[in-house]
């Protein structure tokens, strides 16, 4: 089985996705849940989420970075560093990003990465 990031821009309600991004990673995701030889985790950042939030749902782990409402420095930069470490916890074989920040916070952590 191989333990697989999937990090980028997921909709924290699957019943009101906002647009392409959002929809191309629900979609992936959805579709990489059916297997049954990956273990799937989702890694996204989101305004509407207070701290970070885990949680299982159909299979996959759900790992839900709150972003500031407030800010000096832009999100994207400040982000960085929460995510790679979280990403560290999980140490997957690779991670797929779909955003330039998990990119970089995948690279930095040291891990195989795919950007989409």
């Amino acid at each position: 089985m191989i333990r697989m990031v999937m990090a980028g821009r997921y909709p924290p309600d699957t019943e009101h996705i906002e647009g392409g991004p959002f929809y191309n990673m629900y979609l992936q995701v959805k579709t990489l849940a059916e297997r049954d030889d990956v273990e799937l985790h989702v890694v996204s950042r989101s305004k509407m989420v207070e701290g970070n939030t885990c949680f299982e749902r159909d299979g996959v782990q759900f790992h839900f970075l709150g972003e500031p409402r407030r800010r000096v420095i832009p999100r994207q930069l400040t982000m960085i560093s929460r995510v790679s470490r979280v990403m560290a916890d999980i140490a997957p074989e690779v991670v797929v990003t779909h955003d330039p920040t998990e990119t970089l916070a995948a690279v930095r952590a040291g891990l195989p990465t795919v950007y989409i």
